[in-house]
């Protein structure tokens, strides 16, 4: 197999090159939950298909992101948001060992539940600003949000923010899918968000 590159995080996503179409731009901005937009917006109710969860090793953007060290373990989380045959999302949320034992326990009955459920109704979580990447298949996280999917993209457009919840800090990571864009949409937009500025 050959080497596989870490994922290149840009502060904007036009540093990673320009997305082709502006409903892909909508949702890269949106602050707000994708998943309740996206249930929102096509009526309909998303399930998670769980692809790997338990104690790893974060990979080397992942813990210079997150402040940790190759040598400490996470909690990681992966999975795909489906309706139907269709998946819409890739997500990996990585937790620190420091995240309380009673919260953990409660990321954990989530298996079949978006986590933004969970995170998004907790008063005090702090999301910082997001970063972007434009993936291709040199890249490993552009294979693991295909897994086991019969598709071969020659890019996928991703996020990752870092969130804190009681002073713990959380990586959640976002690979729009092909499935997401192939009818039109719009995200629910932020009071100082515009559709027409969304690219610029």
């Amino acid at each position: 197999m050959p080497c596989l590159y870490t994922t290149p995080w840009y502060p904007h996503y036009k540093l990673a090159g320009t997305p082709d179409n502006t409903r892909l731009c909508a949702w890269l901005r949106t602050r707000k939950s994708v998943t309740r937009q996206i249930e929102k917006q096509r009526h309909i109710t998303l399930h998670v298909r769980m692809l790997h969860q338990g104690w790893d090793y974060p990979e080397h953007d992942e813990a210079i992101l997150l402040g940790l060290t190759r040598k400490e373990k996470v909690w990681v989380r992966e999975i795909h948001l489906i309706y139907a045959q269709q998946v819409f999302i890739y997500g990996r949320s990585l937790f620190t060992q420091h995240v309380r034992q009673h919260e953990l326990n409660q990321f954990r009955q989530f298996n079949q539940r978006p986590l933004g459920y969970f995170l998004f109704s907790r008063a005090h979580l702090v999301r910082d600003p997001f970063v972007f990447a434009k993936l291709t298949p040199h890249h490993a996280t552009y294979h693991r949000a295909l897994h086991t999917l019969p598709l071969n993209p020659t890019h996928l457009w991703a996020r990752c923010s870092r969130l804190t919840l009681e002073q713990q800090p959380i990586l959640l990571t976002e690979v729009f899918l092909p499935d997401l864009l192939q009818q039109p949409q719009r995200p629910c937009r932020d009071h100082h968000d515009s559709m027409h500025n969304l690219c610029e």
